[in-house]
């Protein structure tokens, strides 16, 4: 493993912007963690001796998990996907023959989702093909877990150090926010036709600040820290070769491994593009800061003893032995392939055939699905319904989900073909199932009202539930139902009250405080003395007061 601890250059400069961008990332961090700690505190809380048995149970004998009730529950809460996480684990017990178990678990999760905190984590990423900008920045200065952080901090401080010290703190806030938002828009360009996963993390960030810093001195070193079992020292790289080495490796990782690792190859690759176009365009002629405020480090390592640099001297020498063997080794084989089969060339000919089957898989017989998705909805927002049904139809029919989406909205209200209310919900159902959120809410409102299917409130509720995860209607949808249709059920004022108090935090959270209130009106003539509606109407007045 390499570990970058520092580069050689005299600070003319205390990196304010860089220190404060690690801290703000760590604290960031910090909230995330305690939110997951609160959201494993519920599980466990919930997890009562019949819960338990019921979901371990299940995990036990059909999925083939140790895992207990709470890191069940938890884990799918927190999982990108939450419903989609849970059809997998309902899918495993129904293909065993147990529907009750399935029935069960299902019904658990539902309870346990609608009274736990809501995950902060979920509030920070950004989706794979969405365009929302404070999405981009909160992604950024967010991450996975505590080495993913520190890791990303390592790197991120060797890099943009050089960057501010020759730029200075507020051109560098600048550059970070460009970046953020760069990243985000080429990831999403990148991944156009794999809509649906999640990012987060600076990485990106620190590969824009490692090209850009190259972009200004090629030359300066990075001191690496490295280990490989017995083998240890320093390495001092310019800092070319380590933008090279890094693009490169990224590179290829993103063409042979994208499609089932969980690191975001793309985002790395966004990153290095962005660093070295802010270099070439907005510093194009500014590379004179370079000599004004960078001074290299350059110390006679004979004059350097310290313990890094004895411990260099120890462990390169085993490192260079067994690397020239290994290589010497390595190309004697490949001269005897060479003289003997045509097994190199194949091997030599592997990225390229590579290369160009991946330009192909991505290639479009069209315009991009987004371009043509785009056109449609700036032909409904001019009226223009003929029209933008035509464009919206064969987008539809090849699985694009946000045109189902609104090729369902025209057959409902009757706009640019007849009114079709059965084939509305035929495309909201084909939305939906594709976890198109406002399609899930539009198909719940077909089974809740009959429209184009039979009335049936239980799929109602199941479609409003999935909604619910980003919408804040689905949210207050769930809490009328639970309260004056199913009032049946002991348990329903209380999933009333969960689902009015959720639907208040959403509606905070998008800005939307006149139906914040709304919803808080309706937790009050449920829960009207609860903890959590004294907190919320604090929550909900300061807002309505700053407007």
């Amino acid at each position: 493993m390499f570990i970058p601890y520092r580069a050689k250059i005299q600070l003319t400069r205390i990196p304010w912007a860089t220190i404060a961008a690690s801290l703000l990332c760590l604290s960031v961090y910090w909230s995330q963690a305690r939110n997951e700690e609160r959201v494993v505190d519920r599980a466990k809380a919930f997890c009562i001796p019949p819960v338990a048995a019921d979901i371990e149970r299940a995990q036990k004998n059909y999925v083939h998990d140790q895992s207990p009730c709470w890191d069940v529950l938890a884990h799918t809460y927190t999982f990108p996907n939450p419903e989609a996480h849970l059809k997998w684990h309902v899918e495993k017990i129904q293909a065993a023959g147990d529907a009750a178990a399935a029935e069960a678990l299902i019904t658990h999760y539902r309870d346990f989702a609608a009274s736990s905190p809501s995950y902060t984590t979920a509030r920070l990423w950004q989706y794979s093909g969405s365009w929302n900008p404070l999405r981009m920045l909160t992604a950024t200065i967010s991450h996975g877990s505590w080495d993913h952080v520190i890791g990303n901090l390592f790197f991120f401080v060797s890099f943009a150090m050089i960057v501010e010290t020759v730029i200075g703190p507020i051109l560098f806030v600048l550059v970070f926010l460009a970046m953020a938002l760069g990243i985000g828009a080429l990831e999403n360009l990148l991944v156009v036709d794999r809509e649906g996963g999640v990012s987060l993390g600076l990485s990106g960030v620190v590969m824009g600040m490692m090209t850009l810093a190259a972009y200004f001195a090629p030359r300066i070193k990075i001191d690496y820290f490295y280990f490989f079992f017995f083998l240890i020292g320093v390495l001092s790289l310019p800092m070319w070769s380590v933008a090279l080495w890094y693009v490169g490796w990224n590179l290829s990782d993103y063409f042979f491994y994208r499609d089932w690792s969980g690191i975001g190859y793309s985002a790395h690759l966004a990153g290095a593009v962005m660093g070295f176009l802010l270099g070439i365009t907005v510093f194009r002629h500014r590379r004179h800061w370079v000599e004004e405020h960078l001074i290299a480090d350059e110390r006679d390592p004979h004059e350097d003893q310290s313990w890094l640099s004895k411990l260099n001297a120890i462990g390169n020498v085993p490192l260079v032995m067994g690397i020239g063997f290994f290589g010497f080794l390595i190309a004697v084989v490949f001269i005897v392939k060479f003289i003997t089969t045509f097994a190199v060339q194949i091997l030599l000919a592997a990225p390229a055939v590579a290369a160009v089957i991946q330009i192909y898989r991505m290639k479009r017989a069209d315009r991009p699905d987004r371009v043509r998705y785009k056109e449609a909805v700036q032909l409904l927002e001019q009226l223009r319904d003929v029209e933008a049904f035509d464009k919206l139809k064969p987008l539809a029919e090849q699985g694009y989900p946000r045109a189902q989406y609104q090729l369902g909205r025209l057959f409902a209200a009757g706009r640019g073909t007849r009114k079709d209310e059965r084939t509305a919900a035929h495309w909201f159902r084909q939305a939906a199932q594709r976890g198109e959120r406002h399609a899930q809410y539009a198909l719940a409102v077909c089974y809740a009202d009959g429209r184009g299917v039979p009335a049936d409130l239980d799929q109602a509720l199941e479609w409003y539930a999935k909604a619910a995860t980003a919408l804040p209607e689905a949210a207050m949808a769930l809490g009328y139902h639970n309260q004056h249709t199913r009032k049946n059920d002991p348990r329903s004022r209380e999933h009333a009250a969960n689902w009015y108090a959720k639907a208040v935090r959403q509606y905070l959270s998008a800005g939307a405080v006149e139906d914040a209130v709304a919803a808080f009106s309706e937790l009050v003539s449920i829960e009207p003395d609860a903890v959590r509606t004294t907190e919320l109407r604090a929550l909900v007045e300061s807002r309505a007061a700053s407007q």
